[in-house]
């Protein structure tokens, strides 16, 4: 396993990292024996201990294993002399596994999505399991020295949630009652204001678009400059 750089005929260079095996180069880059080696399976147990130990803190106490020969012999020896309980599966029924097969089935996915998105072969769904694998145990944020124990502490935007349309009217709702505009039984989307001279001005919101209607120009202009000056706004001039 290691890194090799490919020179393509136009010039670039590409580098694969992590390289075992690429059949469908041709030719052998690294060849490398199988992981899954029996004379390596009591050193992957070993590592596999003293490493969800090391990182948990705690003292692993059961493994929740299938009922496949290689969890047998010296893998149930392994665990006896260590106190750790074996529970086997029944045959064929990934359902019994729990939370372990659905993260395995999200990550199978996941591989197979990446796979295609990127249009490359099955021979590399090692390496796409190893981005997978490391994505979804990347921390959310790298912490500042001497600060891990602080978070973030954000204010919640209310754009694009349920909330934000009901708390947008009702701003908008106390500023047409504080312009002296009534809110019509009907619909509570049609404002309308009377003056003295039998004049009036009606609004109409419909989502995020506004129609103004009335006689007076200059009122209609005075509506204008204050809803501008309480909302973001843009006057898209008279309605045809």
């Amino acid at each position: 396993m290691g890194d090799v750089e490919l020179e393509t005929s136009i010039g670039c260079k590409l580098v694969l990292k992590y390289v075992r095996h690429v059949p469908e180069i041709h030719f052998s880059l690294i060849s490398i024996g199988n992981l899954g080696d029996e004379s390596n399976h009591s050193h992957l147990e070993e590592n596999f201990h003293m490493k969800v130990e090391r990182q948990a803190g705690k003292q692993l106490k059961f493994v929740r294993a299938e009922n496949g020969g290689e969890y047998r012999g010296p893998f149930e020896q392994y665990c006896r002399s260590h106190g750790i309980k074996l529970e086997k599966m029944v045959p064929k029924t990934p359902q019994q596994n729990g939370v372990a097969e659905r993260m395995n089935r999200t990550i199978c996915d996941r591989i197979k999505c990446m796979l295609s998105h990127a249009k490359l072969p099955k021979s590399f769904w090692g390496e796409a399991m190893r981005k997978i694998v490391d994505l979804i145990n990347l921390p959310p944020s790298y912490p500042l020295e001497g600060k891990e124990h602080l978070v973030c502490r954000l204010k919640k935007s209310l754009y694009g949630l349920k909330q934000a349309p009901r708390q947008w009217y009702k701003k908008f709702d106390s500023f047409m009652v504080e312009h002296e505009y009534d809110r019509t039984a009907s619909d509570h989307c049609v404002f309308v204001k009377k003056f003295s001279n039998e004049e009036f001005i009606i609004l109409l919101i419909y989502m995020d678009d506004m129609l103004i209607v009335g006689r007076d120009i200059g009122k209609i202009d005075k509506l204008k400059n204050e809803l501008s000056k309480s909302f973001e706004m843009k006057d898209l001039e008279s309605a045809s």
